[in-house]
């Protein structure tokens, strides 16, 4: 199931929007997928964030695969000391009623929020390359 089955062009268009303020507000690149699950939900997500960006660039994925109902938050190792394992379950456990509700979109949006309050403001030392936003 691909993201566009989940959700609607506004609300794609709204999860981008939540992405590019959580990059501005951190300096750090994010990204959603949403989609299936391929095997191991955990590792398809460190997999899908390693193709998606350079070794040495600090990134954080959420990923959500409603069908296998797994959410998984991927922090890369550089980033341990903004966002720690248990900020990063923090902002999982923000998502999950609205991603239960089938609110996708929102549950997504209220995840980089909490990501974004746990990393913290730019330190001027992150990369200006761009991941995709939104996979799936």
């Amino acid at each position: 199931m691909a993201a566009g089955e989940q959700v609607s062009k506004q609300d794609r268009a709204r999860l981008e929007r939540a992405v590019a303020q959580a990059e501005d507000a951190t300096g750090l690149q994010l990204c959603v997928y949403l989609g299936p699950a391929d095997g191991h939900t955990r590792e398809h997500a460190e997999q899908l964030l390693a193709a998606a960006s350079a070794k040495s660039r600090p990134a954080v994925m959420l990923y959500v695969a409603p069908e296998a109902r797994k959410v998984e938050c991927v922090v890369a190792p550089g980033l341990t000391d903004r966002i720690s394992d248990a900020a990063a379950q923090q902002a999982v456990d923000a998502m999950l009623p609205l991603l239960a509700a089938g609110e996708f979109a929102g549950g997504l949006e209220v995840g980089l929020q909490r990501l974004s309050e746990a990393a913290g403001p730019p330190r001027g030392d992150e990369s200006q390359e761009e991941l995709p936003d939104v996979l799936g």
